[in-house]
């Protein structure tokens, strides 16, 4: 009896653990931080991660409010990469 009771809390665990890489893999936004360029504090944005491929824009320092060119990179295999620039590159 024990060694059912074991196997049925062992199939509970890998149900939890494929739910819980399911709803990881099922996001769809996330906030990443970045570092500004010219005075080094750091900055937190919304990324929208249905938009594979790569996103370029302009986003001001909360700080010093000087503009910043961001260039969020999403892969297919659910990598994303920022990259913080000076807004004149």
């Amino acid at each position: 009896m024990n060694s059912i009771l074991f196997f049925q809390f062992i199939s509970y665990l890998m149900e939890c653990k494929s739910e819980k890489y399911m709803q990881k893999m099922q996001s769809t936004d996330d906030d990443i931080t970045w570092e500004c360029q010219y005075c080094g504090v750091l900055n937190s944005i919304w990324i929208d991660l249905t938009i594979e491929g790569k996103q370029d824009f302009i986003e001001e320092c909360r700080i010093c409010c000087r503009p910043n060119r961001l260039i969020v990179t999403h892969y297919e295999d659910s990598n994303v990469y920022l990259e913080a620039r000076h807004s004149d590159e």
